[in-house]
């Protein structure tokens, strides 16, 4: 009676620690941010009857609250009852390989999982290993009569059937679950089970139908939905690669090695099922891998992917084959994981910095023990943070599902009153008036938008930075130039990872110009409206010629406008590197007319697809100029270019195709209908602040740090407060141009929301101490120097911090 006791007691565990795990009672609200854009934006888009695969396209699909946790009352059932049946198929799986476990490895088990709760991508990659190493188990143990057979197919049925979810969640998913069930579908048909291996296979794509069904979407958009997501998962290897320490990779990689060689050596005996069980885990590590370290930054998503992923997989080995060699590995995989934390809690590079997952609260002085080399100490203190963050973990598991069930129970409706005031603050914030007809927000920054109550109408590929092949760029386009787009555009530009900016969206920018009109600047964004007499028209071709990587190209000043198209090809050594790791990335310089030299990072397939070569456009208002006539922007032309790249993974040459922009559409007066803000002179009395913190962190598309050179337009962001500590945020934000002869010009600023500085700080006030600026500077000439200030009580403060020098007009070289 105990015995039976104490195993209903670990059921229950199982039960509540999966429900914990994965349905999201107490969910997140929207806030602004590039990865908030996002999760509201696909709420809101399936809450407006939008199709994915057709009307929107991106990585997640008609459940992506179910990854995102994130409320919308349009979307709320489908994340509840979708995770909540992800919870039962996680804890059918892991209750069927824990049965013949000691109740101490299962109780460490459920801490485990508990304590990585956080990690949503590792949890979702390690369903179809779960679901493997169930038909491991099963395939093993399996018994031959009738009964026995029945009981298997049903059992494998119900294993495999989140596959069918898991890929309407994130398709990017689909590598894993296919990969995962073919695998097994060749198992038994090597077995010689045939209706096993039917049922393996017919399980995830029956249920995949009912679920797209259940989301009240048409059965023939489904194909659309897998169509549109092979160039999203083909293009992210080469558009989104950063680089991370490299001792985190050979750690994951060594790990990873040992692990395989142990199933190696344990199941050498079993023939087919041991191959079959080292390439289950084999592929879940390749997959971690690239999930985790592709894009090897600072982002929770991506920092600790395979760190997590790892320690699961040792313990699910330590599950299937206990033995002091399996605990040694789960032991070294979780020193891993503290390591990977630890280093990824630690604040550098200003702000950039991963939500607190990792409670590593001594920062400072784990650091200085790292410089001293003081080993010892630093992994001390290492261990005993990660003791508290699996606690505080573990408990919040448990505690916000409470939580969030008393809620939804005792308050129906709280949640979406809750879901409201957040919403309301955004609009407040975000300042944007209704505009007249429908309207879509570039590049991202959704949140604002949905928030402000317009109607909003995305591209299909409605975050400029996904659009990195030339499949998706003409998705945008296309949309753009048919019947139904949007009634007006908001657009900043706002490249991720140093891009040249152009080459977001760069096809769409064709059309932007033809049917599109400026307005106004609104919060810092460029109001376009739709033309009533679109004027297109086609573009000159200046003919395709090839060069070499390194190679300095003279583009010619036959046109004020260029189009181009860049085709560079990896080698095949680059293709085999960029599948087994990353791509090494591309840069290009641009040499101006101004003497500005310029460099980015470019990403081929957003080259193959096309964009504005010259003038260079680095900003909003530089944008705007391209509805002024030519000579508007006579000092951004583009001198010349060259494109760099490592020639062991590119090909040396590469085709450049030039085409001239047509004049249609270009205005005749400098810019009818659009007021921009002037420089005007600073007739109050300026001081410096006693105290004041913040930073101007953009300026014309660059980090605003050294001299620029500068030609119509000025554009500039940042955010500034008069004491961080305290939450005072900065009022009357403005910039002061001073002349070497002491006369002193001030632009004022508008409000540009950064909840990300005032999270990082812990002072919600900071918000509104973000500023943007977007004005006509083409009346001043000369030097000039910029400095950021703040206005108190009628007096104009410098804030502490060098002056940038700036030249108007006439062009100065400078080096970025």
């Amino acid at each position: 009676m105990p015995l039976r006791f104490a195993r209903a007691l670990l059921l229950l565990a199982l039960l509540l620690t999966a429900v914990g795990i994965f349905v999201p009672f107490l969910p997140t609200f929207a806030r602004d941010g590039l990865d908030e854009s996002w999760m509201l934006g696909m709420n809101a888009a399936l809450a407006q009857g939008l199709i994915p695969g057709r009307d929107i396209v991106f990585t997640l699909g008609p459940y992506a609250a179910i990854y995102t946790r994130n409320y919308h009352p349009g979307t709320d059932a489908g994340m509840l009852w979708g995770s909540l049946y992800l919870a039962l198929s996680f804890a059918f799986l892991l209750h069927g390989l824990c049965r013949q476990t000691r109740w101490p490895l299962r109780v460490a088990t459920l801490v485990v999982f508990a304590g990585l709760a956080y990690s949503r991508d590792a949890l979702l990659l390690f369903l179809p290993l779960l679901a493997g190493a169930y038909t491991y188990r099963t395939a093993i143990q399996s018994h031959r009569t009738d009964s026995g057979e029945r009981a298997l197919l049903a059992s494998l049925a119900l294993a495999y059937a989140p596959f069918g979810l898991l890929v309407m969640i994130k398709g990017s998913m689909l590598v894993a679950c296919v990969f995962t069930q073919l695998l097994s579908t060749a198992l038994f048909v090597a077995l010689k089970q045939h209706r096993t291996a039917l049922v393996i296979l017919l399980a995830p794509v029956l249920s995949a139908f009912a679920w797209w069904t259940l989301a009240g979407l048409p059965v023939a958009a489904l194909p659309d939905y897998f169509i549109t997501i092979v160039p999203i998962i083909a293009g992210y290897g080469e558009a989104m690669a950063t680089n991370g320490p490299l001792a985190e990779v050979i750690l994951f990689v060594a790990l990873s090695g040992a692990l395989l060689a142990y199933l190696a050596m344990a199941e050498k005996a079993r023939g087919p099922v041991a191959l079959y069980l080292i390439l289950l885990f084999a592929a879940a590590a390749f997959l971690a891998f690239k999930g985790g370290y592709i894009r090897h930054d600072n982002h929770v998503g991506h920092a600790l992917l395979a760190a997590c992923h790892l320690l699961l997989a040792a313990l699910l080995a330590c599950l299937l084959r206990p033995s002091r060699t399996a605990l040694a590995l789960l032991c070294a995989s979780l020193l891993a994981w503290l390591g990977s934390s630890a280093f990824h809690a630690l604040p550098r590079h200003n702000l950039a910095l991963i939500p607190p997952t990792f409670v590593m609260t001594d920062h400072a002085l784990l650091q200085r023990h790292l410089a001293a080399r003081e080993w010892g100490a630093a992994t001390r203190l290492t261990l005993a943070a990660g003791a508290r963050h699996l606690v505080e973990t573990t408990w919040s598991t448990y505690a916000d599902a409470a939580r969030g069930l008393a809620l939804r129970l005792q308050a129906p409706h709280g949640l979406e009153a809750q879901h409201a005031q957040h919403m309301n603050a955004l609009a407040t914030q975000s300042g944007f008036p209704p505009f007249a007809g429908s309207t879509d927000i570039y590049s991202f920054r959704q949140t604002r938008l949905i928030a402000s109550g317009n109607h909003w109408a995305p591209r299909p590929v409605f975050q400029s930075y996904t659009v990195y092949t030339p499949e998706l760029a003409e998705l945008n386009r296309r949309h753009l130039v048919a019947d139904d787009a949007p009634d007006n555009i908001l657009l900043r530009l706002e490249p991720i990872d140093r891009r040249l900016p152009a080459l977001e969206d760069g096809p769409s920018w064709t059309a932007l110009l033809s049917h599109y009109r400026p307005v106004a600047f609104v919060s810092g964004y460029l109001h376009l409206e739709k033309s009533a007499r679109p004027e297109p028209a086609p573009m000159q071709s200046l003919g395709t010629r090839r060069h070499i990587l390194g190679q300095r190209i003279e583009v010619p000043g036959t046109a004020a406008r260029l189009f181009a198209r860049i085709d560079v090809r990896p080698t095949l050594a680059g293709r085999l590197i960029g599948l087994l790791y990353k791509t090494s990335p591309l840069s290009i310089t641009l040499e101006l007319h101004n003497g500005d030299t310029r460099h980015y990072r470019f990403v081929a397939g957003m080259g193959r697809a096309g964009f504005v070569l010259s003038p260079f456009i680095g900003s909003a208002a530089d944008f705007a100029l391209l509805y002024a006539p030519s000579d508007a922007l006579d000092g951004q032309r583009v001198r010349a270019i060259t494109l760099d790249g490592d020639v062991r993974r590119w090909q040396t040459d590469f085709a450049l195709e030039l085409d001239a922009l047509p004049s249609a559409g270009i205005a005749t007066a400098p810019l009818p209908g659009l007021t921009l803000p002037q420089p005007i002179p600073a007739n109050l009395p300026v001081h410096e602040a006693t105290h004041c913190d913040g930073n101007l962190e953009q300026l014309n598309g660059l980090r605003a740090h050294s001299a620029q050179a500068v030609t119509g337009m000025l554009h500039a962001s940042g955010w500034l407060a008069r004491s961080a500590a305290r939450g005072e945020p900065a009022r009357g934000i403005q910039l002061i141009l001073t002349a070497p002869s002491g006369e002193r010009y001030r632009l004022r600023t508008q409000t540009d929301p950064r909840p990300d500085i005032a999270a990082y700080l812990g002072q919600p006030e900071l918000a509104a101490g973000g500023f943007i600026v977007a004005a006509d500077v083409r009346g001043l000439e000369g030097p000039y120097t910029l400095r950021i200030a703040h206005e108190d009580n009628g007096i104009v403060q410098h804030c502490a911090g060098p002056a940038i020098p700036l030249q108007f007009g006439r062009g100065i070289t400078t080096g970025h």
